[in-house]
């Protein structure tokens, strides 16, 4: 944990951060897939969207970024922690579009900087159990608080 905040703390582009916070979470966690959706001024959909265990090619692939429905909506809505052992299964599901890897649990923090939601954090299929435990959950929680710092400063940097 403190090697993924030392990380991100000394990055001073935003799109650097970004990829950095995406990549050093999902290796925290040990997620098959992570990705970071910065959210719009109007708080309700998806400005940004960064991934990180996915090739090029596949996010190409991909097209769009998603425009915040089914969970990944969910969770801006509620602006609170989900954790979705089947992501199928869950009624808010929306579905995946057309090249999207298979994906199975999925645990959705939000990224908080001064009482607001500027983004969240999104992790696919842990590789080494069935689904995100509560301690996964807490870790990420803990890593997004520091995410959001770091975007901030990055934002801050370019801005001068």
């Amino acid at each position: 944990m403190s090697a993924a905040i030392g990380a991100i703390a000394g990055v001073l582009a935003v799109e650097v951060v970004l990829q950095v916070i995406v990549d050093r979470v999902r290796a925290l966690v040990g997620a098959r897939y992570a990705a970071l959706g910065i959210l719009a001024d109007d708080r309700r959909h998806i400005e940004r969207f960064i991934t990180s265990g996915i090739t090029d090619e596949q996010r190409r692939l991909l097209g769009a970024p998603p425009q915040g429905h089914g969970l990944l909506g969910l969770i801006i809505a509620e602006g609170r922690s989900l954790r979705i052992p089947d992501i199928a299964g869950h009624p808010a599901s929306y579905g995946f579009p057309p090249h999207h890897p298979p994906m199975t649990s999925l645990l959705g923090v939000p990224v908080r900087l001064k009482n607001r939601t500027i983004g969240n954090l999104y992790l696919t299929d842990k590789v080494t159990s069935e689904g995100f435990s509560d301690d996964d959950q807490r870790l990420v929680e803990l890593f997004a608080l520091h995410a959001a710092i770091a975007i901030e400063n990055a934002r801050l940097h370019e801005a001068v």
